[in-house]
């Protein structure tokens, strides 16, 4: 593991995890990819650290508060967000097996899905207009499944989906989920390029909507419009209503993208 001051060191054992290697870090926290001993598989985990509210010494794995009242706040939250995250069960939404606190913080042990991220898998199947379809579909229906369980994924983007079997889309990184439906952005947050616009901005009005943006965006950026004909008109139309940047323009839901997706001969995923 390349050395990082705030990474916690390779071959260290949180819990029942032995840590192998980093695979990203953000102001909220570092995702690991570990060997779980009580599993008995590798594991991705997932670890509360935002890097502004606390600290670690070097080789060290505790944690240690900066700032003890919003760090407890925010320790709260992951908790809370963790624990209905490891309730949604969906195919196509990476599983959470476990939450734990451990070294002055707290953890969640997910799923390690082995596979091309839709980044990479998308330019390869692009010829293959049946394939890209189902995996707009299947994942109009993981985001159908956690927006009717009051979660929005807000990070929606192609590195944040693996596509198993080099066919199954699966949602990963939930970093930057929030629970339920506010009236305004509370934090804001998001890829550029793939968020929507109401994301950046402290007043705007955030919902299923915001992730049809960014999933939208994630099929059109690596579509190339001269392929575009390759597809069925509604698929087309279906990404360009979904993008708009105005929300009122775009689909209220997923199952309304996924209705309109299946009308006149839309093919279904079997």
């Amino acid at each position: 593991m390349k050395k990082n001051a705030l990474a916690l060191p390779e071959r260290a054992l949180v819990g029942s995890c032995e840590i192998r290697l980093l695979l990203g870090q953000g102001g909220s926290g570092s995702c690991y990819l570990a060997y779980d001993r009580q599993l008995e598989r590798e594991v991705v985990l997932k670890e509360h650290f935002p890097s502004s509210l606390c600290m670690r010494m070097p080789d060290a794995a505790e944690v240690l508060p900066i700032d003890e009242v919003a760090y407890k706040h925010s320790l709260s939250c992951f908790c809370r967000e963790a624990r209905i995250l490891a309730g949604l069960n969906h195919p196509a939404v990476v599983k959470v097996y476990d939450i734990f606190r451990a070294c002055g913080t707290a953890y969640m042990v997910m799923e390690y899905v082995a596979g091309d991220s839709l980044e990479q898998w998308l330019p390869e199947h692009v010829h293959d207009t049946a394939a890209v379809e189902d995996s707009l579909v299947r994942l109009l229906e993981a985001l159908e499944y956690i927006h009717a369980h009051d979660v929005l994924h807000r990070d929606v983007k192609p590195s944040n989906i693996i596509m198993r079997d080099g066919q199954f889309p699966v949602l990963i990184d939930f970093g930057a989920a929030f629970l339920g439906t506010p009236d305004h952005t509370c934090t804001l947050v998001g890829s550029p390029g793939f968020a929507p616009p109401e994301q950046f901005h402290p007043c705007g009005k955030i919902g299923p909507w915001s992730d049809l943006y960014a999933l939208a965006h994630t099929y059109l950026a690596h579509i190339p419009a001269d392929k575009m004909h390759l597809y069925r008109r509604q698929f087309e139309q279906s990404l360009l209503r979904a993008s708009q940047p105005m929300k009122e323009e775009r689909y209220a839901s997923a199952a309304a993208w996924k209705a309109h997706l299946q009308q006149n001969g839309g093919r279904r995923v079997k």
